[in-house]
């Protein structure tokens, strides 16, 4: 693309980010954002989110093929931990997390399954902008936002 005077963009460097992380290839999409960094294009949430669920798939992709070894073990932790800081590289560089964030950290500490190191920093990292419930009632999940229930015309509850 350069050759011809094109220059990549975040949409251009997020899909082939997206690419790899539907192959399950987290080296590959971290090598990609890597270049997108030095580059100086900036990462949106789509990207970390594409970051994220690169980890997630090679995570499940492991325990489909293989025994549960320590090797195993080991690189999904390192996985996680990759997924994590990703997570903690958002808020550095003020990109705000998105619902499909949210959801790819959910499923890091379901392959995870450690729960208690990954679950409660990463959803209160996200969900706290995310899951703002309103004050007049039972919360109901929305179309991306709290709603009470009188905002739905329920009443009260």
């Amino acid at each position: 693309m350069r050759e011809i005077g094109l220059k990549p963009d975040t949409i251009l460097y997020t899909s082939i980010i997206s690419a790899c992380a539907r192959n399950g290839d987290s080296n590959g999409a971290y090598e990609v954002f890597a270049a997108m960094r030095e580059a100086a294009v900036p990462a949106n949430a789509h990207t970390y989110s594409a970051l994220m669920t690169s980890c997630c798939t090679e995570m499940r992709n492991l325990r489909k093929s293989a025994s549960c070894d320590t090797t195993m073990r080991r690189r999904i932790k390192y996985l996680a931990d990759r997924a994590h800081s990703s997570l903690a590289n958002m808020e550095t560089v003020s990109v705000k997390p998105d619902i499909v964030t949210y959801n790819a950290m959910l499923d890091i500490c379901r392959q995870s399954e450690d729960l208690e190191r990954y679950a409660a920093p990463s959803l209160v990292v996200v969900a706290s902008p995310l899951l703002s419930p309103p004050s007049d009632g039972p919360p109901t999940r929305t179309a991306g936002t709290w709603q009470g229930v009188s905002d739905l015309g329920g009443g009260g509850a």
